[in-house]
């Protein structure tokens, strides 16, 4: 992604954003959420695990859902530009985990906001419980919480380790100065085992150890990272931007150099890479029953087609799949034998995982970057028009949209039928379906039945 991109087309004049601005009625919180799968304890990180195929807990409401509580974050200015940033960037997920606070046990969400804070809110309610003492100039990873930790990288050219509890910075990797020209980590830590991995626009790939001091283990490549783009100020076009996705014992990562890399997650070795041939952003999914391994790519540098890619384990292509305009930012979403892609077209793209063509396309009011999220017959989709739409995966149909005051990059999360979506206009929303009103006493001697 090109710093200048997000400046000259995506960001739009900023609109404040009242509630009565959100179409759909208020409603009120339930009184309790429901009960989770025993295997899911949480959406601890961007795409839920880190083969990026986990999407949430359901149901996405089949109705346009109404505002269940709306949260202003603070803004940041950039000096040069006059840009605001503020709400969730790119990729900008929400995290949501159980915890006990004030001896009640109840899911809370994690946000890394673009205004450079840490925030901890309660899911039915919206509450602040907790916000980082310190600010980080501006957050532009998903948020990954462990048991004890939260990572977050920012434009301190840094991912810094946070205790859960406290927010108090505990420990952080910093960039690698060589001659690139950006420095920041917008791509998701990480954590398997006892080790984290995370790669930054330095162009640099670590693992270090989950447990203080957070030694690095090892770094990829070992010489200064070169690429054949280039910045408009003449630097190399390094950065890596996409989260990495774990496989077995690989470890795989797009990057802006225009390749998709395989590392072997034990010595940072590279095993193989795959030459995109643009800039890289997009995180690679894995299918976890074949190895297949399907990625985005933009159309950036070159005059080559942006699209998506299926690769195998060993970095062959089995096709891809072209998408027009700058290609593909978001992160795919794969769900059995369906991969489901948004593109910067303002097109979204059903594709068989088998032959690489389309099952349906759809039109979306604007080019989106903003990831899907598929819960059983239902995606979420966001886009540069500020809307969020919900589509039937069977055949691309629009089931509801909804309209907000700033535009969305960032990748809504699900929990327990609660959907949370950050905005580039500062605030974060939680939407639910609104909960139907039995009939009044009233009404049913008027009508002489309940059935409404």
């Amino acid at each position: 992604m090109k710093l200048n991109t997000l400046a000259t087309r995506a960001i739009a004049p900023v609109l404040l954003l009242s509630l009565a601005a959100c179409a759909g009625p208020v409603i009120q919180p339930a009184k309790k959420p429901a009960t989770t799968p025993a295997q899911a304890k949480g959406l601890f990180q961007f795409r839920g695990n880190n083969t990026h195929t986990f999407y949430g807990i359901g149901p996405i409401p089949a109705k346009e859902p109404g505002i269940l509580w709306s949260f202003k974050t603070e803004a940041a200015a950039l000096d040069k530009k006059k840009v605001v940033w503020q709400g969730l960037g790119w990729t900008g997920q929400p995290a949501i985990a159980g915890e006990t606070v004030d001896g009640k046990t109840r899911w809370v969400v994690y946000l890394a906001a673009l205004d450079g804070y840490l925030y901890k809110l309660d899911l039915l309610t919206g509450k602040l419980l907790l916000r980082s003492p310190g600010n980080y100039m501006r957050f532009k990873s998903s948020p990954t919480v462990t048991d004890d930790y939260v990572l977050a990288g920012s434009w301190q050219n840094k991912m810094h380790i946070f205790d859960r509890k406290t927010f108090t910075e505990l420990g952080f990797e910093e960039a690698v100065y060589t001659p690139s020209a950006s420095y920041d980590f917008d791509g998701s830590a990480r954590v398997e085992g006892e080790f984290i991995y995370v790669a930054g626009e330095d162009g640099y790939v670590r693992k270090l150890s989950l447990k203080p001091p957070f030694t690095r283990q090892w770094i990829y490549p070992e010489k200064t990272p070169k690429s054949r783009f280039k910045y408009k100020n003449g630097k190399p076009y390094v950065g890596i931007e996409s989260s990495i996705a774990i496989y077995k014992d690989t470890v795989m990562v797009g990057s802006g150099s225009g390749y998709l890399l395989y590392l072997d997650k034990n010595t940072g070795k590279l095993l193989h890479q795959f030459d995109t041939g643009d800039d890289t952003d997009s995180s690679p999914v894995i299918d976890v029953e074949t190895g297949a391994v399907y990625i985005g790519v933009e159309k950036d540098n070159t005059e080559k087609e942006g699209g998506i890619y299926k690769l195998d384990q060993q970095g062959k292509s089995q096709w891809f799949f072209p998408v027009g305009r700058e290609g593909v930012y978001s992160t795919p979403a794969l769900v059995g034998k369906s991969l489901y892609v948004t593109g910067d077209d303002a097109w979204l793209y059903s594709l068989d995982t088998a032959t690489g063509k389309a099952n349906w396309k759809t039109k979306i009011p604007d080019g989106s970057w903003s990831s899907p999220v598929v819960i059983d017959d239902l995606l979420l989709a966001g886009d540069y028009a500020g809307y969020l739409s919900a589509f039937n995966t069977k055949d691309g149909k629009l089931v509801w949209r909804k309209k907000f005051g700033g535009y969305i990059v960032s990748t809504p999360a699900v929990w327990n039928g609660i959907i949370v979506v950050g905005t580039r206009d500062g605030y974060i929303h939680a939407l639910q379906a609104p909960v139907e009103k039995p009939p009044t006493d009233k009404q049913i001697a008027k009508t002489g039945t309940t059935d409404h």
